[in-house]
């Protein structure tokens, strides 16, 4: 019966697809292939990203459901004119581009020939400055090329900024950059002319804020990376204006003059606030843990200080939890910050139920855009309850006193891509009044990448390690590691991956290691079809962990940006000895965020 449900529900997503696919592109004429001939001196990536016309992929005749791109004459005819207009960045101005469209049963295959011809070459570069000749010097070695020189517009184009930011950056504030260029056709040449006014050199005068209605004048200045007498500088201006921005007090910030003389530059900080509470709410459904729900307020500048009170409450099947926790983004400086919570955590796994309530005291401090790190003292009363416990077990309490550190690293170049790293190290000691000895140590890496614009490659890998020492011997059921489930090995059902008791239920490990493996198509619109692998295992402890010993799976799913959250569903199959077992499939349904 299960088998018959699983295999309507996939036919009915299909014949979804098909038709959706019928209504919306049965005009469209398929582009199959792109040829493009005569090209060496500009790089084929640099002319693919410079066109909108989509070029066809190379798996799209392998992988189920991949559409061609369309093919749009009218839009090819402006790439064309944007690959010209990229030759002659270059310096080569007498490119010359034909293309061919042959059109067969409703699928376009284009054949471009592209003749180069010669570069154009620097004769000369000629620069004018008017007022303060004490920066000539530094300007002219702001330019970045020099008579010979194939004339590239891009470099040309950054000599001036350069020239401005650097004046605008220390004390120039009304300087003007002029730049020309000549070109002679018949001669292959180009003459560069920059003219530079350099103004006068001028400080910060008067600095007033604007628009604020709660939030303290000395908070806002707090931030402001200049003051009444400094060189004017617009990186400074810039920065401020990025700092204030995060206090996320805000709406709008911006940072303007309000006037200016030969020597000073009067300053406004405008700002619009947020409201001073909000309340989030979010929901959802998994087929492990059932509906899920969440609800969090908030209060913005708590206490008439740039600080925030945060009270969040989350239910689900599995998981139930209730917490305040008041935050400060500034600490000792503008990159650091603290937090202070109490909580209350019911976790109903598989084969335990642990009640915890627990406080805590974080700092953490932000290195660039990229690296934050923190450490927190965190005291838990942990209370696991399993069948096979006695009333008087069952009344046991766990105290822990821990000292938890952690390090993230993130990068991201847009459009939902890039990677991360997350280190986590978690030691608890009697000396620190804790009922256990041990270190947990937890590493996890994610990548996303971007392989088309709509083929995205994601990887998640995550090891963990769970060490006793001292008088404790064994690490309890509720801190121990476990695996399985629709966000970890999908091939198998929740936390049900590692070492079984007696009975065959699972009862966690000291070690852990999984590895996810998933690529997204974009079919049309919101749809998107996923193919994906996973595997891992877990150890009952660190002698046991061996890479050779793993669980794998494999299987295939969708996603549908809903306006409640993602829609998901996964058909996912174990692998043993080489052999997919289609019998043991896996159906994890989800809609809505997960927390």
């Amino acid at each position: 019966m299960k088998h018959k449900i699983i295999k309507t529900t996939i036919l009915c997503i299909l014949i979804l697809i098909k038709i959706s696919v019928a209504v919306f592109a049965y005009e469209d004429i398929k582009l199959k292939s792109i040829e493009i001939n005569g090209v060496s001196v500009v790089k084929m990536t640099r002319i693919k990203n410079r066109m909108r016309t989509q070029f066809p992929s190379v798996i799209s005749s392998r992988i189920p459901f991949i559409r061609s791109p369309v093919f749009n004459e009218s839009l090819f005819r402006r790439d064309i004119e944007d690959i010209k207009n990229l030759y002659m960045e270059e310096g080569y101005y007498d490119i010359d581009i034909n293309y061919n469209v042959e059109i067969k049963n409703g699928k376009a295959y284009v054949s471009v020939s592209v003749k180069e011809g010669e570069p154009y070459k620097i004769e000369n570069v000629k620069l004018n400055i008017q007022g303060d000749m004490k920066v000539s010097k530094k300007i002219e070695d702001l330019i970045l090329f020099e008579e010979g020189d194939i004339f590239r517009s891009d470099l040309y184009e950054q000599s001036r900024r350069k020239m401005e930011e650097y004046l605008k950056n220390n004390g120039f504030f009304s300087a003007i950059v002029d730049e020309r260029a000549l070109v002679y056709r018949e001669d292959k040449k180009v003459n560069v002319f920059f003219n530079v006014n350099t103004g006068p050199r001028q400080y910060f005068g008067e600095i007033t804020v604007d628009g604020n209605e709660y939030v303290s004048d000395r908070y806002i200045l707090r931030e402001v990376t200049f003051k009444e007498g400094d060189l004017f500088s617009l990186r400074e201006v810039q920065k401020s204006g990025s700092n204030i921005r995060r206090l996320g007090l805000f709406r709008e910030v911006n940072i303007e003059k309000t006037d200016n003389d030969d020597k000073d530059v009067n300053v406004k900080v405008r700002v619009r606030e947020i409201d001073k509470r909000r309340i989030g709410l979010g929901g959802g459904y998994g087929t492990e843990i059932g509906i899920r729900a969440s609800l969090d307020f908030n209060r913005y500048y708590f206490m008439n200080m740039p600080r925030t009170l945060t009270l969040s409450g989350k239910y689900s099947e599995i998981f139930k939890s209730a917490s305040l926790i008041v935050s400060q983004d500034y600490f000792w400086d503008r990159n650091s910050n603290i937090a202070a919570g109490v909580s209350y955590e019911q976790e109903d796994a598989s084969i335990y139920t642990n009640r915890k309530t627990g406080a805590s005291l974080r700092v953490g401090r932000v290195f660039g855009d990229k690296t934050d790190m923190f450490i927190s003292y965190n005291y838990e009363r942990n209370q696991p309850i399993h069948d096979e416990m006695n009333e008087e077990q069952k009344e046991r309490f766990y105290t822990l006193s821990v000292i938890r550190a952690g390090l993230n690293y993130g990068y991201s170049p847009g459009a939902g891509w890039g990677n991360s790293l997350s280190l986590f190290m978690e030691p608890s000691s009697q000396m620190l009044g804790s009922d256990l000895d041990y270190v947990k140590a937890v590493g996890e890496s994610r990548v996303n990448y971007r392989l088309t614009e709509s083929v995205m490659f994601s990887s998640r890998m995550k090891i963990g390690l769970i060490e006793p020492f001292g008088e404790t011997r064994e690490i309890p059921v509720f801190k121990r590691f476990f695996a399985g489930g629709s966000n970890s090995i999908r091939g198998y059902g929740y936390q049900q991956v590692g070492p079984t008791d007696k009975k065959g239920y699972p009862v966690g490990g000291d070690c852990v290691s999984e590895l996810n493996v998933e690529m997204r198509v974009s079919l049309f619109g919101p749809l998107q079809k996923v193919v994906f692998f996973d595997t891992g295992n877990v150890y009952k402890n660190r002698r046991d962990f061996d890479f050779s010993d793993l669980y794998y799976s494999t299987g295939s799913g969708f996603r549908y940006n809903t306006p409640v959250g993602p829609l998901g569903i996964d058909v996912a199959f174990p692998i043993e000895e080489n052999k997919l077992l289609w019998g043991k499939y896996r159906v994890h349904f989800s809609l809505g965020h997960v927390y």
